[in-house]
């Protein structure tokens, strides 16, 4: 994990820049195989949890363990359904909230008082329907530009769909782990390519 982390963070000089800059860019079939092997390892993390680690804080300060877990079953819900989609995206922001904060204060909100197993059980069901959906956008519409607000500004709907939820739930796993010391499952082809994603993404907006 330390590994992972020091080069996620790590910051870029002129000519490392340059280098990340040539990492080869996601394409969408790519990002199929990387959004199932993700939720994957999502899965087993939870399925490996006891009783004890659920209440646990993580970096996400205002959520445990459990929390991320509903925000995950929430988001991947939020394209299993499009009648799921639209009601998750009307949420309503709060003062000095971003719709990001209010969607994601929703997919908790509807899932209070569920159990970690009921959880585990709708993102199995979920999951996989969602990473499916996406996958079947059309060309036309994973290329339509649409306004985010800060810090993505506008941005196309394929970016959102082919990587940054894959991202959002990378990263999620790093924090459960962090929270409950489970190991943090890492190959070249997957971590390392995720990562290395971050960095393209980095160098560009540096450039």
């Amino acid at each position: 994990m330390a590994k992972v982390q020091s080069l996620a963070t790590a910051s870029l000089r002129h000519d490392d820049t340059l280098d990340a800059m040539r990492i080869p860019a996601l394409n969408h079939a790519e990002a199929g195989v990387m959004a199932r092997e993700e939720l994957n390892r999502l899965l087993a993390v939870f399925e490996s949890l006891s009783e004890d680690d659920w209440g646990q804080p993580t970096d996400c300060t205002e959520w445990s363990v459990c929390d991320i877990l509903a925000h995950q079953a929430g988001a991947y819900a939020g394209f299993a359904s499009w009648g799921e989609f639209r009601r998750t995206m009307k949420a309503k922001p709060g003062p000095g909230q971003m719709q990001i904060d209010a969607i994601n204060a929703q997919q908790l909100a509807d899932r209070a008082g569920r159990s970690p197993a009921e959880l585990i059980g709708e993102l199995h069901q979920v999951g996989p329907k969602a990473i499916n959906t996406r996958q079947r956008l059309p060309w036309p519409l994973r290329k339509l530009r649409v306004p985010m607000g800060p810090p993505l500004g506008t941005t196309a709907v394929e970016y959102l769909t082919d990587l940054i939820y894959t991202r959002d739930t990378w990263m999620h796993r790093v924090d459960i782990c962090r929270a409950t010391g489970r190991p943090f499952t890492q190959t070249p082809e997957h971590d390392g390519r995720s990562v290395a994603l971050v960095l393209r993404d980095l160098a560009h907006k540096l450039q």
